[in-house]
């Protein structure tokens, strides 16, 4: 069973909740691993005035807020955004393949797909990041459009959580590290490493309000993410999680500064 609950912001009262039978799993999980201890629970992807989509495990259900009840479900679908009326995520198409899918909220009918693209990850508000053949790309969620092809899988891309997307990955070699920064709103790139200058590529942790958190040789380092230049060298911690109250390495919670 799925318990879906809302509340006033202002009291903390209950608005309304729902209860949802949870489909069955083919990986025979009841959820998928979320936050930095990677506990399995269901996820709200969105929400507005007329659904909520909520995702867990193979299945993606959307509620209907003001009777509690499931308007559509959708088997084999993994949503990962919600934006302006469609929601998005990654649908399981046979063993080992899948594509890329977007539906509209209110009836589950099919917008758009883009074939075998899988590994969906949310890269912004509007955008999802995805892996197609030997790149990686970035998605419209609501037309579809691709946005950014990177080279190469294994990017990870994180919105700041105002106007700038970055995507980054770090591998063994030198060869397969690299970070990428563009504006959300035009994709714009702003600023790549590697960049010619013998810059090392630091490991990214955490992406917030134009500050890049990540290490170098182990030790913490802050970039300004709208240039891409040094703005701490010796930093105190480089966290994973980030919101304004501070961040959290491993399980040690640090405050933010001023």
């Amino acid at each position: 069973m799925i318990e879906v609950l809302a509340v006033e912001t202002a009291t903390g009262k209950t608005a309304w909740s729902a209860e949802i039978a949870a489909a069955p799993s083919s990986r025979g999980l009841a959820a998928t691993a979320i936050g930095a201890d990677e506990i399995l629970a269901p996820q709200v992807i969105g929400v507005d005035s007329g659904t909520a989509l909520v995702t867990a495990a193979d299945t993606t259900y959307a509620v209907e807020p003001s009777a509690g009840t499931v308007r559509w479900s959708k088997p084999d679908f993994r949503a990962v955004t919600f934006a302006d009326g469609v929601v998005a995520g990654g649908e399981k198409t046979g063993f080992g393949a899948g594509r890329l899918l977007g539906v509209a909220a209110a009836t589950g009918e099919q917008r758009w797909t883009v074939a075998e693209a899988r590994q969906p990850a949310a890269a912004a508000p509007r955008l999802l990041s995805a892996t197609l053949a030997d790149k990686t790309l970035v998605v419209d969620a609501v037309s579809g459009e691709q946005r950014v092809a990177l080279d190469g899988s294994g990017w990870r891309c994180r919105h700041d959580a105002q106007s700038l997307v970055l995507c980054s990955k770090y591998g063994y070699r030198e060869a397969d590290r690299g970070i990428t920064v563009f504006d959300t709103a035009s994709v714009q790139k702003r600023w790549a490493l590697p960049d010619g200058s013998g810059r090392k590529v630091p490991k990214v942790n955490g992406f917030w309000h134009g500050a890049v958190y990540g290490e170098v040789g182990g030790e913490p380092i802050v970039l300004d993410g709208t240039t891409g230049q040094d703005r701490q060298t010796s930093a105190g911690a480089a966290p994973y999680e980030i919101d304004r109250y501070g961040g959290v390495v491993g399980s040690t919670f640090h405050r933010a500064a001023g």
